[in-house]
């Protein structure tokens, strides 16, 4: 809003100056009188008298006359600065702008002349835009709204300037109208400048309001419209809407509006794309997360010359440089980031995922299968061909049953031949038995006339196959992945490679499983159009309040409680994997990395349940009255399970004990392998594990051998036959002894006779070892090379 926008007429500028202060006062309400201001008469100077003492105080300076001009300069001043804090109002009307385009064009899809025709996943992707529409248009509302409450308030400083009896007296008074004449010149050019901003404001607002407000009836009655639509075309899909497949046709003139249709859906997925962000970047973001991650591991293995640790797994799914298992990723799970896409998105990610599948299994089929497999890429390919070429509707039906007849034959022969020969199909079987059941569905529909479901279950037995094969490899493609994070781990912590993959393999195959399983069956609900319908009445079912005397709950939030909690027990389980830890007794080195994957463990379990409480919705305050009930069991009966666990938390924190340390515990004595949170688990010298609830360890006396340091006093007891010389002894002991490279040489090792008699002497031979779990090798070396070199030196042991 520049200066160019401005018209000040400069044709008055001759005249008097009471001409201006007459407009002036007009602004203000004042009517010049002939009233004169009073004037304050000055006493007599006198040499030693200050009559300023009785000067009366309500007489105003003339700093407070400029105070008021200074206040009506700030109040104007803002005009500027509050017309450039509209910042969003570029945005707003570009906003709006798109939003009649996406309105204009699903009017005129709405308004077709054959409703019939509306396909129900149009349908339901207007209804998605109108809703995301009516959203950005009640933001823009809320944004105007603050707007104009903003310039409200300046209006209203204005405005009360008007009520200034200060400025009353200013232009009340000829001499203070010619004493304050600069400041009244400014002010007149500032009034000119705030008044041109609030006026244009003031209509820009309003015509903005205007065309929001239009806009939200719009919106309101296409809702209406839509829903109408989507319940008038989910209960005609089971009438017949067209003519049986035998009977005759009339005659049709042409396909004129084929084009005109692909047009507007088109600009309707165009808005789509710039209006609805949806879950895309996080979609993105996950797959370049993917992408590094597998990428970062193999560079490790090469960087550190051990890419043949992950031979022994014969990895097929995923590679160095995993372009294509990167793809499989985003492509299979990029469904449930956009279910109510349009038709060309959907399609084109179906698409795209045929054609990096069949890249993919270029090299992992063997040629039989592959050959196979191209025949399904040839059935699937004519959904989008016969889309474009935009065939008459009778000529789209014979098209269709053709080709699900011969997708039936085709599959009856795969099944057959799979099921003999290759058992390790078997998975895909069950899709491929639900592939022919849709494809006869949609034959007759098709054959009697209902041919929105007919191209409902075409389109759905195509789809749901090949999520299904997608959604297998990329099972595959993660467990791979998450063997090469361990195998990566263990190798930066320079850990053993080897260890036993089966069970690890096992669980996270369960865990993908069920995620790849849920995934798949709703995208198959979507494509079916009924996930809407299974999630409202979920809903009711979820969301309906049950009440137990005062205690009142939600299947939902009980459901959801659970589901928190057991996806914390799963991590809190299983992290210690993704770093290269799965609980083998070779890593009870590294006792502080084991220590730190504790600790983690127990604040996902603290992190998981309060997550639980607070997602689930339970009221905090009835869970205080459980937690009351059980303190009373606990006095009654559980008095152990708490000690258990407090003491479990306590040896976490305290680190009395460690994982990896060498332990002495009553009777037992070995190396802790595990500290939960109800009992912890010693590793004996035999093998055996032994499980020792928490409150026992802490009730006890503890002897840990490793609390601080990790070495051990060896002794060596030697009984030699007289004579010798007690000098030789002692130095071919402490050379022998010193040479081992498990010794610690920073303890010289002592010599002390314990026994003489005449024909033998005792003597104890003390060293210590750097490692205790060293210590039986170290004492077989070093009593070995002692008992040779003393043997050599005539030196006789008994």
């Amino acid at each position: 809003m520049g200066s160019s926008n401005y018209h000040i007429n400069r044709t008055s500028r001759h005249k008097p100056l009471f001409a201006f202060c007459f407009i002036l006062l007009s602004f203000f309400g004042i009517g010049i009188g002939t009233a004169n201001a009073q004037k304050a008469t000055k006493p007599p100077e006198k040499t030693r008298f200050d009559s300023s003492l009785f000067t009366d105080v309500n007489v105003l300076t003339q700093s407070d006359y400029l105070a008021a001009l200074q206040k009506v300069f700030e109040i104007q001043n803002q005009a500027p600065a509050i017309s450039n804090s509209f910042s969003k109002l570029g945005e707003i009307t570009s906003g709006l702008a798109d939003g009649d385009s996406a309105i204009k064009l699903i009017q005129q899809g709405l308004s077709s002349a054959d409703n019939k025709a509306l396909n129900l996943q149009d349908l339901q992707m207007f209804d998605r835009l109108l809703e995301e529409i009516n959203d950005n248009t009640g933001g823009y509302k809320k944004t105007i709204d603050e707007y104009e409450k903003t310039l409200n308030g300046l209006k209203g400083q204005i405005a009360g300037i008007r009520k200034d009896t200060v400025l009353r007296h200013i232009f009340a008074s000829p001499q203070m109208r010619q004493d304050f004449a600069p400041q009244i010149a400014e002010l007149r050019g500032k009034w000119e400048i705030t008044d041109s901003l609030v006026r244009i404001n003031t209509t820009t607002l309003n015509n903005t309001k205007a065309h929001i407000s239009a806009n939200l009836i719009a919106i309101d009655e296409l809702l209406f419209k839509t829903d109408n639509f989507i319940t008038a075309a989910s209960i005609n899909a089971f009438t017949k809407e067209r003519r049986y497949l035998w009977e005759p046709r009339k005659p049709v003139t042409g396909i004129t509006g084929f084009q005109k249709e692909v047009e507007t859906e088109k600009k309707i997925t165009g808005y789509y794309f710039k209006n609805i962000k949806g879950n895309r970047l996080m979609l993105w973001l996950l797959s370049i997360v993917f992408f590094y991650w597998v990428f970062y591991n193999f560079k490790t293995l090469r960087r550190l010359n051990k890419l043949m640790a992950v031979d022994i797994f014969k990895f097929k799914y995923i590679t160095p440089h995993p372009v294509l298992a990167s793809l499989i990723f985003i492509l299979s799970i990029a469904p449930m980031f956009d279910l109510d896409a349009p038709v060309i998105y959907t399609d084109s990610i179906a698409f795209l995922s045929v054609i990096v599948l069949t890249l993919f299994f270029i090299k992992r089929l063997p040629h039989p299968y592959f050959y196979l497999w191209f025949g399904y890429v040839a059935l699937f390919l004519m959904l989008p061909v016969l889309d474009v070429l935009g065939l008459p509707l009778y000529m789209q039906r014979w098209s269709m049953l053709i080709i699900s007849i011969a997708a039936v034959v085709y599959s009856i022969f795969i099944i057959l031949y799979i099921g003999k020969k290759a058992y390790r199909f078997k998975y895909i079987l069950g899709v491929g038995i639900l592939y022919v059941v849709f494809n006869v569905l949609s034959i007759f529909c098709n054959m009697f006339g209902r041919v929105t479901l007919s191209q409902i279950f075409y389109s759905t037995a195509a789809y749901a196959l090949f999520q299904a094969i997608a959604l297998k490899i990329l099972i595959q493609i993660v467990i791979e992945a998450f063997l090469l994070q361990i195998v990566g781990s263990r190798t930066r912590k320079r850990y053993p490679e080897q260890f036993e993959s089966g069970p690890l393999v096992t669980g996270v195959s369960k865990v993908a499983s069920i995620i790849a399983t849920v995934l798949w069956l709703v995208v198959l609900a979507d494509n079916l159009n009924v996930f809407d319908a299974i999630v409202d009445n979920a809903s009711l079912v979820l969301k309906a309040q049950h009440v137990i005397g005062s205690f009142s709950f939600t299947l939902g939030g009980i459901i959801l409680f659970a589901s928190i909690i057991w996806v914390a027990n799963f991590l809190q389980k299983n992290i210690g994997s993704f770093f290269g830890d799965i609980g083998d007794d070779t890593l009870t080195e590294n006792k502080t990395e084991r220590s730190r994957l504790l600790v983690t463990r127990l604040i996902l379990l603290i992190l998981g349940f309060l997550l639980a409480v607070a997602a689930s919705g339970l009221p905090v305050d009835k869970i205080t009255v459980i937690l009351g009930a059980l303190g009373v069991g606990i006095g009654l009966g559980l008095q152990n399970i708490v000690n258990n666990f407090v003491s479990g938390i306590i040896l976490i924190f305290d680190r009395t004990l460690r994982i990896g340390d060498v332990v002495e515990l009553s009777d037992k004595k070995g190396r802790v392998k595990e500290i939960g949170i109800r009992a912890s688990t010693l590793l004996t010298d035999d093998g055996a594990e032994v499980v020792i609830p928490n409150g026992d360890i802490l009730s006890k006396n503890i002897i840990n051998w490793t609390l601080s340091n990790n070495i051990i006093r060896v002794t060596i007891n030697l009984t030699i036959t007289r004579p010798f010389n007690m000098d030789d002894v002692a130095a071919i002991c402490s050379t022998e002894i010193l040479a081992n490279k498990n010794v610690y040489t920073s303890k010289p090792p002592e010599l002390f006779i314990t026994a003489i008699t005449p024909a033998s002497e005792s003597i104890k031979v003390l060293f210590w070892c750097k490692n205790i779990s060293q210590t039986e090798k170290t004492y077989s070396e070093v009593y070995s090379a002692i008992y040779e070199k003393l043997g050599a030196a005539g030196i006789t042991l008994v």
